[in-house]
């Protein structure tokens, strides 16, 4: 996202490039975005762009009916797809679009992937790091984000064949750790160790109850995020 003026003198968040790709990783949209007002800060730090690097790019209202037609499955998919990524309630928000609820798939509010003492969001770097061995959105580079959507399937892919059984098993597991660890975290994990004051009991318990788990996703919903899919 970048930072642009709108007409009546405010700064807002813009979207300034989009990614999709399916369950099988293949890009299936992947653009830039030329917002609606002028841009006052490219954030090249984050984004990777600069002055110049958004002209000729469609328009907002553009990409976002392309998108939009993705999702719905009316590009020649049987039925709407499953949208998965992390943080879509900003993603959404930016492309001014919304999805049905029960077709969102967010890495970042899945409880198994969320922090024991808060239940609150794991950085997506933090999660691929941990579950997946690798490192995206490395120290000084911009994100990219085709790597940030494969990291966010591939977490889904992770966990989705979880079901709820050993869903609860997986969260007492780690549980009991970061009680040994000393409530280091995930961001610890990655980095090979725990720190800090250890996890409160109740944050613990909290997030110990048996939430939804998304195993039941591909008998549901084959081949629905993207056409030709791989089981």
């Amino acid at each position: 996202m970048a930072a642009v003026m709108c007409a009546d003198g405010r700064v807002r968040d813009a979207c300034v490039r989009v990614c999709l790709v399916d369950e099988g990783e293949r890009v299936l949209y992947h653009s830039l975005v030329k917002p609606g007002g002028p841009v006052v800060d490219y954030r090249t730090d984050y984004t990777g762009l600069k002055e110049g690097d958004l002209e000729g790019a469609p328009g907002l209202e553009e990409v976002r009916e392309r998108v939009a037609q993705i999702l719905s499955g009316e590009d020649g998919c049987s039925q709407p797809r499953l949208l998965v990524g992390h943080g879509l309630e900003n993603d959404l928000n930016v492309l001014h679009l919304s999805h049905p609820a029960h077709l969102l798939r967010d890495t970042a509010l899945h409880a198994p992937l969320q922090r024991a003492t808060t239940g609150k969001a794991h950085k997506l770097r933090d999660l691929v790091k941990l579950h997946l061995g690798y490192n995206i959105q490395g120290p000084g580079e911009a994100h990219d984000p085709e790597e940030d959507a494969v990291g966010a399937m591939r977490l889904y892919r992770r966990v989705r064949c979880l079901t709820r059984r050993h869903v609860m098993q997986q969260k007492r597991d780690e549980a009991a750790l970061l009680r040994a660890s000393g409530g280091g975290g995930y961001a610890a994990a990655a980095r090979g160790g725990g720190a800090g004051a250890g996890a409160p009991a109740e944050g613990l318990q909290a997030w110990l109850q048996p939430r939804p788990c998304w195993c039941t996703d591909h008998d549901a919903y084959a081949g629905g995020v993207g056409p030709d899919t791989p089981p």
